[in-house]
């Protein structure tokens, strides 16, 4: 059994740091997700179930959506969110803010699992 790992994630308005991540698969890993934006801020991760969730992350979108069988972490200004998860296969997935306008504003990134 591998030792958990640990991700910090930042956003600030309209960007994450650090914008790509690298994680070995098979390792449980800690996400925690820091809002040091101005505004409300999420963190979905797009992947095809090769994903599992350990612990259990908002799938209730504070706009009004939701993100079934997806990692959705969400924060307000000066909040934190985490998640535990561990992706099953190797590959490289997409991660944005699901608020309007944050995406197109830049607010993406990739996680790949090794």
């Amino acid at each position: 059994m591998f030792p958990l790992e640990v991700v910090k994630l930042v956003a600030v308005d309209f960007s994450y740091k650090p914008s790509e991540i690298y994680i070995k698969k098979g390792t449980p890993t800690k996400v925690t997700f820091k809002n040091e934006g101005n505004v409300e801020h999420d963190f979905e991760l797009v992947s095809d179930e090769d994903i599992l969730i350990q612990t259990t992350s908002s799938t209730n979108h504070q706009h009004g959506k939701t993100a079934a069988k997806k990692v959705h972490l969400h924060a307000k200004p000066g909040e934190t969110a985490t998640v535990v998860l561990k992706a099953t296969a190797a590959g490289t997935y997409q991660f944005y803010c699901t608020i309007p306008g944050h995406k197109e504003s830049g607010m993406v990134g990739r996680i790949t699992f090794l």
